[in-house]
């Protein structure tokens, strides 16, 4: 593990921004538009997180870029956790590192290759003035014309008015749905909370089950649902999201989930009333109990994941218990699965736009 950056500028944020890499990201867009905030830099951090060895050229030329320029860097924390190739990556360990190294009194986790909006920060900030009891859920506009890659900063009209998208009147179609936004709406998309009640909640669960790609912060979400929190969804902002392969997370491992790609473990926490994770990270747990300080420390980071066992993580493991649990890794099964969820996506995108019509 190592810090391979860490700025001073940014010392009391009122937000903490948390991107997440595994070594997949081609484009770091996203720098670019946080840049262009609405709101003074110094209110929020950026923190990048990669879960393997990469150490992305593209961030570093971006620090140095702004160095020389003598401005705000585009990362105020990169963080790269050295983990072997031969585990499968934890989204979820990532979360806790975030969560461990930010010192924002509210922490968001978002789309490390979305694409947010002028008000995105201060959407997040003024949420929380007016309300501290929540835990805050921004939407996804999605389009899926394959022009935008490699990524070409189309504007934010375009993403919204052209191509194949989902939005309705303006608006991502979730928001207008209200029987079943488990699977009408993104939850993996933007997640903001309070850096006390994460912390409190014993941060992301690591359990087993969250490996690989059904996994997401709202699982956090529903375990503070649990502990008295309000779920709220905003209503005026979202981020935004452009095609690029390998987007629905093929060739990835599957967790257990609901057939349409939520985590079957989320969802029985948020029907159980459980507030605390199954596995909780040993560097949280510490947090929790008061049993060090919140002070971004390297000892503090090696313990959240150094001297564990991740023997369930191996890659080897992993295929040999996809096989066994019907194949999921095979050929035909996985593509006809990947294809029957887009279309059930679409199929209920085509029902909530009848009904907003009517």
């Amino acid at each position: 593990m190592e810090i391979l950056f860490q700025s001073n500028r940014v010392t009391a944020p009122e937000l903490s921004i948390v991107l997440l890499d595994w070594s997949c990201r081609e484009s770091f867009h996203i720098f670019d538009y946080l840049s262009a905030q609405g709101v003074d830099r110094s209110k929020f951090e950026i923190l990048w997180v990669e879960f393997y060895e990469r150490r992305a050229k593209e961030i570093e030329a971006a620090i140095r870029k702004s160095q020389l320029a003598g401005a705000p860097s585009p990362v105020d924390k990169w963080i790269v956790l050295d983990m072997p190739r031969n585990l499968y990556y934890h989204k979820h360990l990532m979360y806790n590192i975030g969560i461990i190294a930010s010192t924002g009194k509210i922490v968001t986790f978002c789309d490390s290759d979305g694409i947010v909006g002028k008000n995105f920060v201060d959407s997040i900030i003024d949420s929380f003035d007016n309300d501290r009891n929540i835990v805050l859920h921004m939407d996804q506009v999605r389009n899926r014309d394959p022009k935008y890659y490699p990524f070409n900063y189309p504007s934010l009209e375009e993403i919204t008015t052209t191509g194949k998208n989902n939005v309705i009147d303006g608006k991502p179609a979730g928001l207008w749905d209200e029987e079943d936004i488990i699977h009408t709406r993104n939850y993996g998309a933007c997640m903001s909370a309070l850096w006390q009640d994460l912390v409190a909640s014993g941060g992301a669960d690591e359990h087993v089950d969250y490996l690989g790609y059904i996994c997401g912060p709202y699982e956090m979400t529903w375990r503070l649902v649990n502990a008295g929190k309000k779920e709220v969804w905003h209503d005026s902002e979202w981020t935004y999201h452009v095609w690029h392969p390998g987007q629905l997370g093929d060739r990835n491992y599957f967790g257990p989930h609901d057939g349409s790609h939520m985590s079957s473990t989320a969802l029985a926490a948020r029907q159980s009333g459980r507030v605390l994770p199954l596995l909780e990270n040993p560097a949280v747990r510490e947090l929790r109990l008061g049993r060090t300080s919140r002070v971004l420390e390297e000892k503090l980071l090696q313990l959240a994941f150094l001297d564990r066992d991740f023997t369930e993580w191996t890659v080897s493991k992993m295929r040999l218990d996809m096989i066994k649990l019907g194949k999921v890794l095979s050929r035909k099964l996985l593509p006809r699965a990947m294809k029957t969820y887009v279309r059930s996506r679409f199929e209920t995108l085509g029902k909530i736009r009848s009904r907003s019509r009517q």
